[in-house]
């Protein structure tokens, strides 16, 4: 499903414009609210838990929007093609932690988890390269940019360490608060990056 996610939302900036991909990907908060609370991860929230959710996303929505560009999507069935696209996306992203928080409850470690989950990544990638027919592509520019050797471990360790620490998040303090600080973090690393 987080592969799924990711994939879909990037198709989707081919029929929308890329500001309602980031206000879809930032409302995510909520959906992860409805779901918890249908999987008995948490107790149903209150209307104010909604409209303060609703604030942060909104917030994180504005602030991202300056670097919008103009629809790629020439016709009606391809916006609402990427709309679709985009809705999936957000179920997904809102599934995700709330079955994360229940395999962890049955007994399941988040390292465990993290190691499953980057399994699967790492065959679905080696997958994805040997269907598209792509393998000779990789690599000849493997052949070509030999700094890959290591800037490709380097980034694995880097994305299992991020991984493991949000599965541990997740377990510790729930899907819900993992979602909501994966948006501030979003939050913080936008105005990081703003310059004067």
């Amino acid at each position: 499903m987080r592969f799924l996610s990711n994939t879909l939302s990037q198709y989707s900036t081919h029929s929308v414009e890329f500001s309602l991909k980031i206000v879809a990907k930032a409302s995510k908060l909520l959906p992860t609210m409805l779901i918890s609370g249908l999987l008995g991860n948490s107790s149903h929230f209150e209307a104010l838990d909604y409209v303060a959710a609703l604030f942060l996303c909104v917030g994180t929505a504005l602030f991202s929007c300056g670097g919008s560009r103009a629809p790629n999507a020439t016709n009606t069935s391809q916006v609402v093609l990427g709309m679709v696209a985009l809705g999936l996306s957000c179920i997904f992203d809102g599934l995700v932690p709330n079955l994360q928080q229940k395999i962890m409850r049955s007994g399941v470690t988040s390292a465990e988890l993290m190691a499953r989950t980057n399994a699967i990544g790492l065959l679905t990638g080696l997958a994805g390269v040997l269907l598209s027919g792509d393998m000779m592509s990789v690599v000849e520019y493997a052949g070509h940019e030999p700094q890959l050797l290591w800037l490709i471990p380097a980034i694995g360790v880097s994305l299992a360490g991020s991984v493991l620490c949000y599965t541990e998040l997740v377990a510790s303090a729930g899907s819900v608060a993992s979602v909501a600080v994966a948006t501030l973090r979003k939050t913080a690393s936008l105005l990081l990056s703003q310059r004067d």
